[in-house]
């Protein structure tokens, strides 16, 4: 059977791949499995949350990232009528208010993505949208931001992983920091909130090149920065380059905040509590903006999800000396007021 590996005595047999499905519209999702009341998004305005696949794949050739050999460098993608009516099945049947496209990369056919807006703001679903895609997108959608928006777009990722051209070059991103500029910029005019990532754990890395991501990131101002610690994943471009300086062999480990490479100037422990000096630096001097926001939409959800992370990481990032429970004191009487 096609897809299927085995072990005869000493010999791995390995039979022939399985096809990828072609048309996904003819997969259904089992949601009534699922125990609804396990699925709630806790930011402001709160509510039970959907994960929707658009589309399957990756043709990119970002050299950390494992999609792309996965799914076999194939990018495939559903009707955007029938993405529209698994969501109103959604809302009407189990109650949701925020749906998540966990598509690697659900913007890659401009034409087909605008429809799906066209079709958002059309059928007026009355839902909140969070999505991840690629910084070349956002800018060449410029003029069509506002339909983000008016679709119910309220929260994009985006990865700019770096400042540092060379470490752009090698991890093929085929962006730059200035388009990652324009990008974040872009949806700041467009009212959407913003959530960048940016890498640290290199095996160059030293304390200065994890001050000078800092200041990248302060200085790009997402309304959300993450710091993913650098995680060669097998099969990836950067595996084969980093092999000699993995340390860390038990993949339930790679998870992206845990230490995997050893850098020739920093130990590993110290590439954790630069990861705290990251979260540390950024949300300390991005606290202040928060509460400065005026008050509508922006400022409470933003509240609420400083409020979240204070709860489940602050006690991860105290590395600077900062008193995290007054911090975390301070923000839970600022949202309340709010």
């Amino acid at each position: 059977m096609k897809g299927i590996s085995y072990r005869e005595g000493e010999k791995v047999v390995a039979n022939a791949r399985q096809p990828h499905i072609g048309n996904l519209d003819a997969l259904k999702p089992a949601y009534d499995l699922l125990d609804w009341n396990d699925y709630t998004y806790l930011v402001e305005p709160y509510g039970r949350m959907a994960s929707i696949l658009t589309s399957r794949g990756c043709d990119m050739d970002c050299a950390f990232c494992s999609q792309r050999m996965f799914w076999r460098e194939d990018w495939r993608c559903r009707k955007p009528e029938n993405v529209i009516e698994e969501m109103r099945h959604l809302r009407d049947t189990y109650d949701i208010k925020f749906v998540t496209l966990i598509d690697a990369y659900p913007t890659k056919i401009r034409d087909r993505w605008e429809l799906f807006l066209d079709l958002l703001i059309e059928n007026q679903l009355g839902l909140y949208l969070l999505i991840e895609t690629r910084v070349e997108d956002i800018i060449r959608d410029k003029d069509i931001l506002h339909k983000y928006r008016e679709a119910g777009i309220i929260h994009v990722y985006l990865g700019a992983e770096s400042a540092d051209k060379d470490v752009l070059n090698s991890l093929n991103k085929g962006t730059s920091f200035a388009q990652n500029k324009e990008a974040l910029d872009l949806l700041r005019e467009a009212e959407i909130v913003t959530e960048a990532s940016f890498m640290i754990g290199f095996p160059h890395e030293t304390w200065e090149s994890v001050q000078d991501t800092i200041d990248s990131a302060i200085f790009l101002n997402p309304d959300i920065a993450v710091f993913p610690v650098v995680t060669p994943m097998p099969f990836t471009p950067i595996f084969k380059e980093m092999k000699d300086r993995i340390r860390v062999w038990d993949y339930s480990q790679y998870n992206l905040v845990t230490p995997i490479i050893e850098p020739e100037n920093m130990t590993m422990d110290e590439v954790t509590q630069a990861l705290g000096k990251c979260y540390m630096q950024f949300y300390t001097n991005k606290m202040h903006e928060i509460v400065s926001l005026p008050d509508g939409f922006k400022r409470k959800y933003m509240l609420s999800a400083f409020v979240q992370m204070m709860k489940d990481h602050g006690s991860n990032f105290d590395f600077e000396g900062v008193d995290m429970e007054k911090m975390k004191r301070t923000m839970l009487s600022v949202s309340a007021a709010a």
